[in-house]
């Protein structure tokens, strides 16, 4: 098996604090810049929220003065609740007040505050050529009053639907890098916020009405619970987008205690006790969960292994090491484990005495789209005939040259989408293309506690509703209609090396091939239909808002809609 590894990489850490305006003891901050002239790998801070309130201004001066005068790359600030006024009516003037004090006061330091005019990003940074942070606004989404929707124009993302979107096209963009997430509220926690209380809250101070009270906060909660209305839906859809992916790190700050999470082969981080700790519960979920006064620190090894080391504060002694966690192992070593970096592979990890079995197997094939679709006539009688014909008839389908199409295809990204497998291609031509898998599996936005159960089996045979080939039908009468569409067309992915790490899911797979509108990295670069810009659909609308000149052509808007109406 082939190793090569970038011997001039360099291991690089992130560090995570939150809740800093929680700090009380006077000797901290001395002992916050003694843990940070001792780390010797390059890195950045994470500052995950909470860092000033109208009780406590004078903590934040404290905490970026030694921030700034630290070794730090970067120092990433993400506002949480209490920036924005405890999510007071206030809240949004609050940390919009706080951004240019922050700015003003810091402006030729190393502070970066990536989600401007309190817009709910995402926001992209590049820490290196292999690790990529991902900055989002989680208040946006829990903030019940006043903030920049929109109707206002400020953000050009501000709906749940358009960032779920652009995350999930920046988490696709990042495909070969380490990925990780910061956001000030936790997606998944074991703290009172997330609804774990001791027993000693059901019955103290007072038996029975303490119980209400964190019954209450267990199930419909107020704005600092992450059951809250405000807060409970967006997170669930969070935590299904995130579940499409592995080896994702995610850091929140919210709980007041350090937990570090394995949930679906991704990483949730919380480090949000500083100086002092509430409760943390253990379960299956746990590789460490305590209520314990402290920081925790990201390792990211040249060689795809991650590891995670908490770091506890004490008083007299300071910030010390506590205990050290492999967090993800590299792919590239022969490791027997489950929690294996899959996102960053700097190795060759094909076998190079296999043959290249896609230049000499058959230019043809046939295959079924879906042959789990066979249904008796008691099945049909229930679930519907459907197009269960179409799916389940072998189909002759020529196998895609990888070496010769479009003057070569290199896979490079897998494809979003909850339903349908995809893989990116960068051509020889100069085009990017992608593959989208024909069969889709729909259970992918269930909830995954409901992937493995009878409903998700009754919702996946439902794809039968669908035509597998009506994409190539659309194809034809779009091009009669002259409306500007990409061309799909059937091949089988073949049993090729070309293929590299997405081999294994994608070779033998029945699926289509199509243009990929992108905007052009340089003016020479190839686009789709020579498109100076290519928008979605909420970067338009911005573009729309912001200059009157910017129109839509309504005549081949209407065409095209209704097409989509007549065609279903």
């Amino acid at each position: 098996m082939g190793y090569f590894i970038d011997l001039e990489a360099q291991e690089y850490h992130i560090i995570s604090i939150a809740n800093t305006v929680d700090i009380e003891d006077a000797d901290y901050y001395e002992h916050l810049d003694s843990y940070l002239s001792s780390v010797e790998s390059p890195y950045s801070i994470v500052v995950n929220g909470d860092i000033t309130s109208s009780t406590n201004s004078s903590s934040l001066t404290l905490l970026l003065e030694t921030l700034t005068q630290s070794g730090a790359e970067k120092i990433i600030i993400i506002p949480g609740d209490r920036d924005w006024d405890e999510s007071g009516r206030s809240g949004w003037q609050k940390v919009i007040d706080l951004e240019k004090q922050v700015k003003s006061d810091h402006k030729d330091s190393n502070i970066i505050w990536p989600l401007g005019k309190a817009c709910p990003g995402p926001e992209l940074i590049e820490l290196g050529p292999s690790l990529s942070l991902v900055i989002i606004n989680t208040q946006w989404f829990n903030h019940p009053f006043d903030k920049p929707r929109q109707e206002s124009g400020i953000c050009t993302i501000a709906t749940e639907g358009d960032f779920m979107e652009e995350l999930e096209d920046i988490i696709d963009e990042q495909a070969g890098k380490n990925v990780i997430i910061a956001g000030h509220y936790p997606v998944i926690s074991l703290g009172e916020y997330g609804g774990f209380h001791p027993l000693s809250k059901w019955f103290l101070p007072v038996p029975i009405i303490s119980g209400m009270i964190t019954s209450f906060k267990q199930n419909v909660g107020n704005h600092t619970d992450l059951i809250n209305e405000n807060y409970h839906d967006f997170r669930i859809n969070l935590g299904l987008l995130l579940s499409q992916y592995r080896s994702i790190t995610y850091l929140s700050g919210h709980e007041k205690n350090l937990q570090v999470l394995e949930w679906n082969e991704n990483y949730f981080i919380n480090s949000g006790s500083p100086e002092r700790a509430r409760f943390a519960a253990n379960t299956k979920l746990s590789l460490f969960s305590e209520s314990l006064p402290g920081l925790i620190e990201l390792k990211y090894d040249p060689d795809g292994n991650v590891q995670t080391e908490i770091f506890k504060y004490v008083h007299d002694s300071g910030i010390t090491s506590y205990k050290l966690i492999d967090l993800m192992y590299s792919a590239c070593k022969d490791i027997s484990t489950e929690r294996i970096n899959t996102s960053f592979v700097p190795c060759n990890a094909s076998d190079e005495k296999e043959n290249n079995l896609g230049s000499s197997q058959a230019d043809f094939g046939k295959i079924a789209g879906g042959a789990e679709y066979q249904a008796s006539k008691f099945k049909k009688a229930f679930l519907g005939a459907h197009y269960r014909d179409s799916w389940t008839t072998e189909v002759r389908i020529p196998y895609l040259e990888l070496n010769s199409t479009f003057g070569g295809l290199t896979p490079f990204a897998k494809g979003g989408g909850r339903q349908t497998k995809s893989l990116k291609f960068k051509a020889g031509n100069g085009y990017e293309y992608v593959f989208r898998s024909v069969n889709k599996d729909p259970a992918g936005a269930l909830p995954v506690e409901l992937r493995g159960t009878f409903l998700a089996a009754i919702l996946r045979d439902q794809t039968s509703t669908q035509h597998p080939y009506g994409a190539l039908v659309a194809d034809i009468l779009l091009n009669e209609l002259d409306i500007l569409h990409a061309h799909p067309k059937l091949y089988l992915m073949p049993n090729d090396q070309g293929l590299g790490k997405y081999r294994p899911d994608f070779m033998n797979m029945l699926g289509m091939l199509e243009e990929r509108p992108t905007n052009p990295d340089t003016d020479t670069e190839q686009t789709f239909a020579n498109a100076k810009k290519i928008r979605k659909s909420f970067k338009m609308f911005k573009d729309l808002y912001d200059d009157k000149d910017n129109h839509v052509n309504q005549q081949e808007f209407i065409r095209a809609r209704a097409f989509d109406i007549v065609v279903g």
